[in-house]
């Protein structure tokens, strides 16, 4: 038994409360089953320009392998909430610890997509809390978590929307979302 099948997500309704009711990664995944997540930016302003950290995804991760994400990001679990998920990824993903009040949200977004890995189907039906976090961090300082991450880099803001604008499958922000944060 995988990651997928023990890892438990509580349903959510439209409006992003709990139903009651929970399922596994794999199958809130195969059927597409609404769930929770939260994103985090942790940016800085340097020489005058705003820079965002990102996070490549580990090469075994279940979607978008390779790819250049936000600067961290997990479902919530089972009985957790938006805000502790996001503290519980940075520490796990990053290795940074912050306390609640250094995390900004930022609003909430539903998100829907129906991609293909490794030959399955990706049917992610999400609502997802968006936070910002200004830190300016050296990535050599980071802790990164091997099975999720495989290194970490500050990019210029503007250049990530450029990026984003022309759909570059190296990255795999959402535009919507990182246009409004």
């Amino acid at each position: 038994m995988d990651k997928q099948d023990i890892e438990m997500f509580d349903v959510l309704d439209e409006d992003g409360h709990k139903t009651g009711e929970q399922v596994n990664r794999r199958i809130a995944h195969e059927k597409g089953i609404l769930h929770g997540a939260s994103h985090i930016f942790i940016y800085r302003v340097k020489n005058n320009k705003i820079e965002i950290l990102l996070q490549r995804r580990s090469s075994n991760k279940d979607s978008f392998p390779n790819c250049l994400d936000t600067s961290s990001a997990g479902h919530v679990e089972a009985g957790m909430n938006f805000d502790d998920t996001a503290l519980k990824e940075l520490k796990e993903e990053l290795g940074i610890i912050v306390n609640a009040s250094e995390i900004h949200y930022e609003y909430k977004m539903r998100y829907s997509s129906i991609d293909e890995f490794y030959g399955k189907i990706f049917n992610n039906q999400e609502i997802i809390y968006i936070y910002t976090l200004k830190k300016d961090i050296d990535v050599s300082d980071l802790k990164l978590q091997k099975e999720e991450v495989s290194e970490a880099i500050w990019l210029d803001g503007d250049y990530i929307a450029d990026r984003l604008h022309h759909k570059d499958p190296e990255f795999c922000i959402f535009k919507d979302e990182y246009d409004k944060v």
